[in-house]
């Protein structure tokens, strides 16, 4: 009987890339680039974040289905910290 070498064995191979909800200075950077934009600049402005972010995720071979998990979160997270702003008075330009 022919048995394989555990050394011949290798394991596959995953990619696990930082938790974009997690990325606190980047999604506090586009809740106030946009925090005083038109709702329509701002939905332009979120389609463009969200086609670098697609991009960044699909370069390291992150499945599809991750992607839209990974995106969302981190525009929750942005809407998240939009309301955290507008509670603090910052949102019309601040301190």
């Amino acid at each position: 009987m022919n048995q394989p070498s555990l050394f011949d064995w290798t394991p596959p191979c995953r990619v696990v890339p930082f938790p974009l909800q997690r990325r606190v200075g980047k999604i506090r950077e586009v809740a106030a680039r946009s925090v005083n934009k038109s709702p329509s600049c701002r939905e332009r402005y979120f389609d463009q974040v969200a086609g670098g972010l697609f991009a960044a995720l699909a370069r390291i071979e992150v499945p599809e289905t991750a992607q839209d998990e990974a995106v969302g979160a981190f525009f929750t997270a942005v809407e998240q910290e939009l309301q955290r702003m507008s509670l603090l008075g910052k949102a019309g330009g601040g301190r």
